[in-house]
């Protein structure tokens, strides 16, 4: 079912068939040889993230072949058996020639010292030159990294970084085209078809498209023809891209190939920060350049990018056509497009923004309270204005800042906040939203345990729907973590939820989107009434967001709904005594012969 080795790092071969796993998110690799005939699938594990993704598809893999875990598995270390021979030299293959030279000098250097001592010649203790006694910020260690696009990222200026990322982003938003980083190039396919690929070279960024060059007017598009380099068969059209312009000529290039192999945009596309992935790497030199003059790398082009995500959305927000429609969306897709930026505006009037302005990190406190107007739980939102997310709304933060690198701090911030509030009021609960990423690596989950104990366990962590299914397997024993010390969960956006998370999960709470179920298409008041029969069976409690009217309360409670939280019961206010005193209560829904 799998085989495992180590070359360089460890390397697993799953009994899977890669063509049916996302490459983005596994980075799978098909290793079709005759020697893996019965184990194709390839990952490379390198860090806790890749180790992770390995159980992952340890699982799905067992969970195919229906091979079940055992109930009291015997956890044995291997290690011991493998201890290092400081006196074996490995056999000269390929890579490892420069590290078993090495060793065989030591080697050798040791021998004639052995040989020096039992012939009685002292040994003479060189002395250092003072000056390579301190290494300086020009002395320090070189990273000799090897010559790859992902190495070649991680040097570039933060512009190049960022041209990449929407490039491949602008690609990626297509239905069905999936990328995979290969050592020169990021390929994007279709099936097992090449459509693009795109790679860095010198100060520029360079994208082949499956088009016919002479097609194209090379006056405007500055293109050029690929046919004589060896390894871009298919990808024919070459653009070079290092300023907004080029990119934007090069965005109406990739338009005209989807619509020439007839695919359209995927309307739920997320955009991806890869800008973010691939941080500067100080003292990094490629290999072969080692003995070349060192270029000091400073200033804000190099600096670690931070919420890449947060600029896209502000681009959206500017360009609208005279609809109010963001430019890439047709009226249609206005709905879901239009509305999360027209609710950030929305939400801007509600809440007394101006507290954000004068502190960067504040929180704000709306009840959820039931048909009888009694108080269930205080939704706590963290409201943020600081210089790497912007000036941020509560609710919307969270999807903004989820692939930035600070919201493991942000979360650890808001714990510290809602923990004391939970401890200095024993009869209330205080729900708090926290990202999935917390959940997928031992130390940062150790960290979140530390930090949700509260004396009443009377906090509710609450996770993102969709964010908690693509992490799997891992969220699950995370979550499964979590109730046993005591927390309650709530699964956020469950108007989306498939089985799988009502059914595998552990949890409390679920909290449906009252927008969702506005208006009257009787399919999605039909749904309602599924996930609040399912809860009422299983002892969850429903609850909602964004209940802006009572008329909406109103049908949300007829449909089984339990909790009501939004404006059309309370607005969120700055302290919590406010918050538990500025209530709305709604009207009883008439049921049959009441009068």
């Amino acid at each position: 079912v799998a085989r495992l080795s180590v070359a360089g790092f460890t390397r697993i071969y799953f009994a899977l068939n890669p063509d049916e796993f996302d490459v983005d998110r596994y980075k799978q690799a098909d290793q079709t040889t005759a020697d893996f005939e019965d184990a194709r699938m390839l990952l490379r594990v390198r860090d806790d993230d890749e180790f992770a993704i390995a159980a992952e598809l340890i699982a799905i893999m067992m969970g195919a072949l229906n091979i079940n875990r055992l109930e009291a598995p015997v956890v044995e270390d291997y290690l011991p058996a493998f201890p290092r021979r400081e006196d074996a030299v490995l056999e000269k293959k390929g890579k490892m020639l420069a590290y078993e030279e090495k060793d065989e000098q030591l080697l050798l250097k040791e021998k004639r010292a052995e040989e020096r001592r039992a012939a009685g010649i002292s040994e003479e203790v060189e002395e250092q030159p003072a000056a390579e006694e301190t290494a300086t910020e020009e002395t320090a260690p070189l990273v000799v990294l090897p010559l790859n696009l992902e190495n070649k990222l991680h040097q570039s200026v933060n512009s190049l970084k960022l041209i990449f990322s929407k490039l491949k982003n602008e690609l990626l938003s297509y239905k069905t085209v999936k990328s995979e980083m290969m050592v020169k190039n990021d390929v994007f396919k279709v099936g097992k078809k090449v459509i693009a690929r795109m790679t860095i070279v010198a100060d520029s960024v360079r994208l082949y498209l499956a088009l016919d060059p002479k097609e194209f007017s090379t006056r405007k598009y500055k293109h050029k023809d690929a046919t004589d380099q060896m390894g871009y068969e298919g990808t024919l059209l070459m653009v070079k891209i290092s300023g907004e312009k080029e990119r934007l000529l090069a965005v109406q290039l990739i338009t005209e190939l989807m619509k020439k192999l007839s695919l359209e945009r995927n309307k739920r596309y997320a955009y991806v920060p890869f800008a973010e992935k691939y941080p500067y790497i100080k003292n990094g030199v490629f290999k072969g350049d080692e003995d070349k003059p060192r270029v000091k790398h400073e200033g804000e082009e190099y600096a670690d990018i931070y919420g890449e995500l947060t600029e896209h959305l502000r681009s959206q927000m500017g360009a609208t056509d005279a609809w109010g429609v963001p430019k890439g969306y047709s009226a249609e897709d206005g709905l879901s497009a239009r509305d999360l930026l027209e609710l950030q505006r929305s939400k801007a009037k509600t809440i007394n923004a101006g507290v954000a302005l004068a502190t960067p990190i504040v929180f704000f406190y709306d009840a959820a309270i039931d048909e009888d107007g009694k108080v269930q739980y205080l939704n706590v939102q963290q409201l943020l204005n600081d210089k790497f997310l912007g000036k941020m709304l509560p609710q919307e933060y969270f999807a903004i800042a989820e692939g930035s690198s600070r919201i493991e701090e942000l979360n650890y911030i808001a714990l510290d906040n809602v923990v004391k509030d939970c401890n200095a009021n024993p009869d209330l609960r205080f729900a708090v939203k926290i990202s999935c990423r917390l959940l997928l690596k031992q130390e940062t989950l150790t960290k979140l345990v530390d930090k949700m104990r509260t004396d009443n366990k009377n906090l509710i962590l609450a996770f993102d729907c969709a964010m908690l299914e693509a992490v799997g397997f891992v969220g699950i024993s995370a979550i499964n973590t979590l109730k046993s010390q005591g927390a309650l969960i709530m699964i956020d956006n469950a108007e989306s939820a498939s089985m799988r998370v009502l059914t595998e999960y552990e949890f409390d709470y679920l909290r449906l989107d009252a927008r969702y179920y506005n208006g009257d298409s009787t399919k999605r008041l039909a749904h309602l009434d599924m996930i609040t029969g399912y809860a009422d069976v299983q002892n969850i409690i429903t609850t909602s967001i964004n209940c802006e009217h009572k008329e909406e309360a109103r049908i949300l409670l007829d449909h089984g709904v339990k909790v009501i939280q939004g404006d059309a019961v309370a607005r969120p206010m700055r302290l919590i005594n406010l918050a538990l005193t500025n209530l709305k209560p709604i009207p009883k829904v008439k049921r049959n012969g009441e009068n």
